[in-house]
């Protein structure tokens, strides 16, 4: 058998839409994997061509809503980007919802509250802007900004608010912040 190009005969080396949400893809193939009905069979299995296609992205957060859509937003490709995408598992399809507020990258995202706080970040410098998602109506609100402005920090949410760690501006920064939903504090 003759190989071209890094073809394989019979297999489709396309990227699924979960491999676009950052997830890893472990498998070996090994020659009875390769033979006759497992190629077949794994093939038909593929999901069908979604309608709407994600934007390649680094930087970005991703986030699982309560009813289990995965939000995909901000990041940098091409530029900073303030798209956001949802990626609904049950069906395998993606759509658009509403764009941030402000374009970010290197942000940090929490669920709080049934909704997603996405702060921090960069665009033109390094932000401390913040804003709220509401799932049910798609768009995004401006909230209180951190004390501090720090992009590549991380958000964990808590009893009644969310916890910021780490980052930096112009060096890193061990100062936590918590948000209760209107302010924030330093730690």
């Amino acid at each position: 058998m003759q190989i071209r190009n890094g073809e394989l005969p019979g297999i489709d080396l396309s990227l699924s839409r979960r491999e676009a949400l950052g997830g890893l893809l472990a498998a070996i193939l090994t020659p009875t994997l390769l033979a006759g009905t497992a190629v077949s069979q794994a093939k038909a299995q593929q999901p069908s061509a979604p309608t709407v296609h994600p934007v390649p992205r680094v930087n970005h957060t991703t986030t699982m809503l309560g009813d289990g859509t995965i939000m995909v937003a901000g990041g940098h490709y091409l530029g900073t980007l303030s798209d956001v995408r949802l990626f609904d598992m049950a069906t395998d399809s993606w759509s658009i919802t509403g764009s941030l507020i402000i374009p970010r990258t290197r942000h940090a995202a929490a669920m709080f509250g049934g909704q997603v706080l996405v702060c921090g970040g960069a665009y033109l410098g390094t932000m401390s802007d913040a804003e709220i998602y509401d799932p049910a109506a798609g768009t995004w609100s401006a909230v209180a900004p951190m004390n501090i402005p720090r992009a590549g920090h991380s958000a964990a949410s808590t009893n009644g608010g969310v916890l910021v760690y780490g980052g930096d501006d112009l060096g890193p920064t061990a100062a936590p912040e918590y948000f209760n939903g209107s302010t924030w504090t330093l730690l």
